[in-house]
């Protein structure tokens, strides 16, 4: 054999094991995608983990965290995993200002969906001291502690949290979910005048969202029933009735009010399950004595 026979062999044999060493990571990335696309989900993601294990520089490590939370929620259906790998990735992403701050935002977001509150609580005390943050990244972040708090029943913490929300530079449908915030916290601390004026000012805010518009509206009523102004609640139900999304809510609490009234609060047509149909509210109302003790049930079902 010549030394020019020897040399072209041992350059086919580097060339080969180039080609089949080179694609590893792309061999690996690709059969993950189909795995994935013939929704054999097992698969895929052992295969997107091994990429993860064995490309530590992969060009395409963030397209697979973000396959691996989506697989945990959608596929499996398994919060906590997608919580535990949202932290990897804030721990491999935690220089890329702009990746680090999604993450924690999707990380606060559905820790607060889950309850796992302490965790909530945490993630988004970490968006307010992250570099480079807006001020809309702090009102959102401000708005879910104190929304954390309000739950756990830390109602001073809850002021602090949502007072910090409201003094924000944060866009109006933001300040608007804030000072929700702040008016739920101090209704639930029976502070009713402080809540009632944050409530108009929620329902008075440009732009605000329906949902909001909705639920401002039945605790702005709730208010006036508890500061003895039970017209004045009647006066809101009866302007959201046929648009709150569950009609029954606001049916139970006008019948509440109109025992508070004295009189009957009644429809031409029994009140549906579904959405109540258009152009049907009519009221009928009768004289009818109310014990003084009614008053002081509590009546409501929950918003």
């Amino acid at each position: 054999m010549t030394r020019a026979t020897v040399l072209v062999l041992v350059l086919i044999i580097i060339l080969a094991s180039g080609c089949s060493g080179m694609p590893e990571a792309e061999d690996d990335l690709a059969q993950a995608r189909r795995a994935y696309v013939d929704r054999q989900y097992l698969e895929a993601e052992r295969l997107y983990e091994r990429y993860l294990k064995a490309h530590q520089d992969g060009e395409a490590r963030w397209e697979v965290w973000n396959r691996l939370v989506e697989m945990a929620l959608a596929v499996r259906n398994n919060p906590h995993d997608a919580i535990d790998l949202l932290e990897a990735m804030y721990l491999e992403y935690a220089d890329d200002e702009d990746k680090a701050r999604s993450i924690l935002h999707r990380l606060g977001t559905l820790a607060m969906e889950n309850r796992v509150l302490d965790k909530a609580v945490e993630v988004w005390q970490r968006l307010l001291t992250a570099p480079d943050t807006t001020s809309l990244d702090h009102a959102v972040a401000y708005r879910n502690i104190g929304e954390a708090y309000i739950a756990t029943g830390d109602y001073d913490l809850a002021l602090d949290a949502l007072r910090s929300c409201v003094e924000t530079d944060a866009p109006p449908a933001e300040h608007a979910l804030c000072l929700y915030g702040l008016a739920q916290t101090h209704f639930f601390l029976e502070n009713y005048d402080k809540a009632e004026s944050m409530l108009e000012g929620v329902l008075a805010s440009s732009g605000i969202e329906q949902d909001l518009r909705m639920i401002a509206t039945l605790l702005l009523a709730d208010v006036f029933d508890h500061l003895d102004m039970p017209e004045k609640a009647v006066s809101l139900l009866q302007g959201i009735r046929d648009e709150y999304p569950n009609p029954m809510v606001v049916e139970k609490r006008l019948e509440y009010l109109g025992q508070r009234l004295g009189v009957v609060v009644k429809r031409t047509a029994p009140v549906k399950d579904s959405d109540i149909e258009r152009n049907d509210p009519i009221l009928e109302t009768e004289q009818q004595h109310v014990p003084e003790s009614s008053k002081d049930n509590d009546p409501y079902s929950g918003i």
